[in-house]
C-alpha cells in the first residue's frame, strides 16, 4: 500500500541519500536484482503474447485486492525489442502505467516486478524499500506463499530492505 500521510511517507524516505533533484537514491538496485536471480522457485508461468500479459495485468488491476491498495486504474502492456530490458513506469499526467516486456522477460515474476514499478513513483527510489515491499505483496497475491517465502528469504540474504524505517524517539 502506498503511504498516504506525510508521516508514513517519511518512514520510507527519512535518512536516505538523495539525487540532485531531491528523489531517493536507488541504492539497493543491485541487491534486489541479485535476490531475484537467487530464488530457487520457478519464475511462474510464461505468457507468450502481449495480449496474454495484458489480460493477466487487467485481472490484477480489476481485482478488489488491487483497488483496496492502489489508485492506478490502467496499465498498458507493450512488447519490448529483443535484447532490450523490460521496464515499467507511470505517465504522471494521465495516471496510466506502461510496462514493456521483451520475449525473455514474459514470466510472472518479471511481470510483477514491472507492475510494481508503475505503482512506485517519485520521490521513492525505483528499487527502494517501498518498491521491494509492493513487489513482495504482488508476488504473495499472484504466485502464492512458496514464491513469497523464497523472495522474502532472498531479500534477507542480500540485505534488501522491504519495510518502513523504524522511527526512534
Amino acid at each position: 500500500m502506498i503511504p498516504k500521510t506525510k508521516a508514513e511517507q517519511l518512514r520510507y524516505l527519512e535518512g536516505v541519500s538523495r539525487t540532485k533533484w531531491g528523489d531517493e537514491r536507488d541504492s539497493q538496485r543491485s541487491r534486489l536484482y541479485k535476490a531475484e536471480r537467487d530464488i530457487t522457485i520457478p519464475n511462474g508461468n510464461y505468457l507468450s503474447s502481449v495480449q496474454d500479459i495484458q489480460n493477466y495485468v487487467d485481472k490484477i488491476i480489476n481485482s478488489a485486492w488491487w483497488r483496496n491498495r492502489f489508485s492506478l486504474k490502467q496499465i498498458i502492456v507493450k512488447g519490448g525489442r529483443t535484447g532490450c530490458s523490460a521496464c515499467g513506469y507511470l505517465l504522471r499526467r494521465s495516471k496510466i502505467g506502461i510496462i514493456k516486456m521483451p520475449h525473455w522477460s514474459r514470466y510472472e515474476l518479471w511481470i510483477l516486478h514491472e507492475i510494481a514499478h508503475t505503482v512506485v513513483d517519485r520521490p521513492y527510489a525505483p528499487h527502494g524499500r517501498l518498491f521491494a515491499k509492493i513487489y513482495l505483496e504482488l508476488v504473495r497475491h499472484k504466485m502464492k506463499s512458496a514464491a513469497h517465502k523464497a523472495l522474502k528469504g532472498s531479500y534477507q540474504k542480500y540485505n534488501v530492505k522491504f519495510y518502513a524505517r523504524r522511527i526512534l524517539r
